[in-house]
């Protein structure tokens, strides 16, 4: 039996009830699976948990950081402390590994260090760079302290000065409110459709950002998204004129993002009937409804996510045994599907219980977070988790043994689950989570 290729296409930022598009994908012969759940609220550890199987929680890679180090130093100490997760074994048994991302935390910075190619995508550039390119102009633009006169001279330096004049030519339209639904997705539909796979087996990894903040020119800093998310973690209300702003523009956003996806399967044609396919997304986005954006918070419209499989032509499509599927089983799926460990050709789809976690809020300025009282500080990064089992949901705050909220689920089964939960994770990450409180 020949070994199928891997294909992983991430659709940022997509949530489940904003995906009707990706039905299309039906046509195509892809499976779709249901109450697929992200193990964390943003990109990340759910990126993280995808390529190793395991929660954040125990693989520490996560928005807890401050008190270790620089988050991209945490990261790639927990890669390589994994050996790369599923994309080590793949490298490992002879696959060719191919990245193309428009998400800067997916790539060798972060500790995605095992690969053949590594294209990075910017809205604000023409095409896809290898990674090092990418990086040594990246690098480039920050050390000059955002000088543009003294990037465009080192640009022009390495022999860049055509890149350089569309990429300014790039910025002008994007600040003038054109093309901003495209943050990349255009430069890496020419990479796969120009042959980046030069030989199989192969896995490759897409991430597109379209369904992803901003949804206006006024939002290219970051700083309307990081004031509004500021505003819901800590004053506990979301500004109406940013909530209005973003119900309105984001299923603009994520329609462009399934056609970009769709388009990337298309592409993708010759490669279909040898290769595990699978489309989903590492979180979804809150517009108003228990908060904004993506990060700290655990609402179904962050952790639903949609789930499509497309399985090798020799292979039976596996029905779903279970009401849930974790995004932490995709290693196993693939494990599963290639033929390799005492699970292969053997894919099991779905689980009674899944979870997501989060360590507090992502994208906040620190002269933000300086002006907070403690008690303030504290309570907002709190390790919480909330459990999918029987229907419902609950969420519990593992830092101070909590239970917030028992939603569709019995309180006591809520309870014993947890605490199931909260063992196995305290043993797992080696240290002490607080016991549940009597309600």
């Amino acid at each position: 039996m020949p070994r199928p290729n891997v294909i992983l296409i991430v659709v940022d930022s997509l949530r489940e009830d904003r995906s009707s598009g990706l039905d299309a994908l039906l046509d195509m012969g892809f499976v779709k699976y249901g109450n697929a759940i992200a193990p964390a609220p943003w990109t990340l550890p759910s990126h993280v948990s995808m390529f190793t199987g395991l929660y954040p929680g125990i693989h520490g890679v996560h928005e807890g950081y401050s008190e270790n180090g620089r988050l991209d130093e945490v990261s790639s100490d927990g890669m390589l402390r994994m050996d790369d997760g599923i994309l080590g074994e793949l490298m490992d048994d002879g696959y060719g590994m191919y990245f193309v991302t428009a998400n800067l935390f997916v790539t060798p910075q972060y500790g995605f260090r095992r690969y053949t190619r590594h294209l990075t995508a910017s809205p604000y550039l023409p095409e896809a760079l290898d990674w090092d390119e990418f990086s040594r102009l990246n690098e480039s633009f920050w050390r000059n302290g955002g000088n543009y006169l003294r990037t465009a001279r080192e640009f022009l330096g390495m022999g860049k000065g055509g890149l350089l004049g569309r990429a300014i030519l790039r910025a002008l339209r994007l600040e003038l409110g054109m093309d901003i639904t495209d943050k990349g997705s255009s430069s890496i539909l020419r990479a796969v459709g120009n042959g980046l796979m030069e030989r199989e087996p192969f896995m490759l990894f897409v991430n597109l950002m379209e369904a992803h903040e901003p949804y206006t020119p006024r939002d290219l800093s970051g700083r309307l998204s990081a004031s509004a998310s500021f505003s819901a973690v800590f004053k506990g209300s979301v500004p109406g004129d940013v909530a209005e702003m973003w119900r309105s523009a984001y299923p603009v956003h994520s329609r462009y993002a399934i056609d970009r996806a769709i388009d990337v399967v298309r592409a993708l044609g010759r490669y279909m009937d040898n290769s595990l396919t699978i489309v989903t997304s590492d979180h979804g986005q809150l517009l108003g409804d228990g908060g904004i954006g993506h990060g700290y918070f655990l609402r179904d419209g962050l952790l639903r996510v949609p789930l499509y499989i497309r399985w090798p032509g020799w292979m039976r499509a596996p029905r779903q045994e279970r009401r849930y599927v974790s995004l932490t089983q995709i290693p196993s799926i693939i494990r599963s599907s290639i033929g390799t460990g005492s699970d292969a050709r053997d894919v099991r789809i779905g689980t009674d219980v899944a979870a997501a976690e989060s360590f507090g809020p992502i994208s906040i300025p620190a002269e933000w977070i300086s002006r907070l009282p403690r008690d303030a500080l504290r309570d907002a990064f709190s390790h919480r988790i909330r459990v999918y089992v029987r229907g419902g949901a609950a969420t519990y705050n593992a830092s101070s043994g909590r239970l917030e909220e028992a939603d569709g689920v019995d309180v006591g089964d809520a309870r014993d689950i947890i605490r199931e939960l909260v063992d196995a994770r305290s043993s797992a990450a080696g240290r002490e989570i607080p016991p549940l409180d009597a309600m």
